[in-house]
């Protein structure tokens, strides 16, 4: 920053005290405030704020500078160095960019209706020599949704089987999957040697259900969510098929009714809940599993 010398001022005074010119005097020293206010160097006033927004809503970065006098303040994207604006002049051809300020302190950027290019830093300049310049980033945030071609839907699996379900979202940052029983159940886990662990909830998209049974059908909730709300949630029903041959075979085996009257049994499975899913036009109407024995005596002749 250039300052006049206090050796110059003195040399106006003592001429000026020599001719007695007190208009001289004023006008001297007006000339003289001019030039230490025109060799001062704009700077800025405080850094730019970072901003973090959800796709489709709209952003700004606010650029504080003091002492601009005659330079100007420009704004570029920061990885393309791309003009976003001069001044009070929008250079760029995306129609969703403007500028605007409040007076010569404050200079904003604003960008409506963010999208994921949007992404990235933003640079206010000052044509200083040398130049000067700071960086905002902007975060474009995205809530979680999921990918329904790769997601699960209702199921009905043979009793003993395994099963995988599978929910698989996108959004901005990496959601993260975690599932969960309606009806507050505990989720059965089994390793390869068929080692039970009971959980309250599971992380991860894939739910692998080994050698199921018939107390694990139900309906399943798996929930995304990456901290932009909301998050989301989808329910899979799980139904399972009775295995009536292996069923009739124990019974059969326990019945004394069996041996000692000649009774003709006639066992049915009737396995199905009422399958819902939320992105199928689908479902199936059934009722509980129950197992029904209806007896009738044999005929006598």
């Amino acid at each position: 920053m250039r300052i006049i010398s206090k050796l110059h001022l003195y040399r106006y005074f003592l001429v000026l005290i020599n001719r007695n010119d007190k208009m001289l005097i004023v006008v001297l020293l007006i000339v003289a405030l001019i030039e230490a206010i025109g060799a001062l160097q704009p700077e800025f006033g405080e850094s730019i704020s970072n901003v973090s927004v959800a796709v489709g809503r709209d952003a700004t970065f606010t650029c504080h500078v003091r002492h601009l006098g005659g330079f100007r303040v420009g704004w570029l994207k920061a990885d393309t160095k791309a003009i976003q604006a001069i001044h009070e002049n929008v250079i760029t051809h995306n129609p969703r960019v403007t500028v605007s300020h409040l007076d010569q302190n404050t200079w904003n950027l604003h960008i409506k209706a963010v999208s994921e290019e949007d992404r990235g830093g933003y640079m206010c300049q000052l044509n200083t020599d040398p130049m000067k310049s700071l960086i905002g980033f902007l975060d474009v945030v995205i809530p979680p949704d999921f990918i329904s071609e790769d997601t699960s839907s209702d199921v009905i699996v043979p009793e003993g089987s395994s099963v995988r379900l599978t929910c698989r979202a996108r959004g901005y940052p990496e959601p993260i999957v975690t599932w969960r029983r309606e009806d507050g159940s505990e989720i059965i886990l089994k390793d390869n040697q068929g080692t039970k662990t009971l959980v309250s909830s599971f992380r991860g998209e894939v739910l692998k259900l080994t050698k199921i049974s018939r107390n694990e059908m139900g309906s399943y909730l798996c929930i995304a969510s990456n901290g932009v709300p909301p998050s989301v949630s989808k329910r899979i029903q799980l139904s399972i098929h009775c295995n009536v041959a292996a069923s009739m075979r124990q019974f059969t085996q326990s019945s004394r009714l069996q041996q000692q009257q000649q009774q003709q049994l006639h066992c049915a499975c009737l396995s199905t809940l009422q399958l819902r899913n939320t992105n199928s036009s689908t479902g199936l109407d059934s009722v509980d599993p129950a197992w029904h024995m209806l007896s009738k005596p044999e005929s006598k002749s």
